[in-house]
């Protein structure tokens, strides 16, 4: 019989972000609100004989694609978004001033150095190395942190795409998309990789414990039942007025992928 997998993880948090560029730059987005990572595939059924059925299945232009959302603004984030990066310098604003009659006066004003990026036309975003996404997951039942989940993809590029919208009591927020490529020397986009904490429990399911008495016999049986993950030593405690107990079964461990596992203990009088 194979084994079945089932091991499951509550997933309730966002996921930050850390990136290299090319250029020997690093980049860190920790106040997300929201990360995806998509994968899709463009299918096509291939219909032959009679009726025109469905012999086969044509899976083609297989893409990623990553997705972030920040929770406040990123200065930074402009640079991946606008190809550049930041450099000090001043710049000449115009100074508006306005009487009481509703006169508006204009004057030209240089700035003290403040972060500039030139827009240029001729710039699309740039090319990110090692990006990680990280996140956490949790145990179920206890709600315990138990793993890191990281999606790590070796190049992506941004889509270059850049929009501002600033509202009235309204929180600015930017969303980063990028797409995974295949790195020069590399025969995969990444890795996904789930990494269990030491020292943490990790699973799914409760222990329940149950029993059945034998009428007549004297004897009591109590059965343990569990699918949570891992292993787990279970002892047979003092049950009243059955106080002799099965001496092979004074201490079991259950180990358990998921699957239901069971263990009996019989008392007597």
């Amino acid at each position: 019989m194979s084994e079945t997998k089932n091991k499951v993880y509550l997933l309730k948090d966002t996921m930050e972000v850390f990136a290299n560029d090319i250029d020997g730059g690093s980049y860190y987005f920790g106040l997300t609100t929201e990360g995806a990572v998509r994968k899709s595939i463009s299918q096509d059924l291939i219909r032959a004989g009679l009726h025109n059925k469905v012999v086969g299945v044509l899976s083609t232009d297989e893409e990623w694609s990553v997705e972030v959302t920040t929770g406040l603004h990123y200065k930074d984030l402009a640079e991946i978004q606008l190809g550049a990066d930041f450099r000090s310098e001043s710049v000449t604003i115009q100074e508006i001033t306005e009487d009481a009659a509703g006169n508006v006066t204009v004057t030209p004003k240089p700035t003290s150095a403040g972060s500039i990026i030139d827009l240029e036309p001729d710039r699309f975003g740039k090319v990110l190395e090692d990006v990680q996404l990280h996140t956490i997951a949790y145990d179920p039942d206890t709600n315990k942190v138990v793993a890191d989940i990281y999606w790590i993809f070796y190049s992506t590029l941004p889509d270059g795409n850049f929009e501002q919208v600033l509202g009235v009591g309204a929180n600015n927020i930017q969303t980063l998309t990028l797409t995974p490529r295949i790195a020069p020397g590399k025969t995969s986009y990444g890795v996904y990789a789930i990494i269990p904490r030491e020292d943490a429990e990790s699973g799914y399911g409760t222990i329940v414990v149950h029993g059945v008495k034998s009428d007549g016999l004297g004897t009591l049986y109590i059965d343990v039942l569990t699918k949570r993950l891992g292993e787990h030593l279970v002892v047979a405690k003092t049950v009243e007025n059955y106080p002799i107990v099965d001496k092979e079964h004074e201490e079991v461990i259950l180990t358990t992928n998921g699957q239901n596992e069971m263990v009996v203990f019989t008392y007597s009088s």
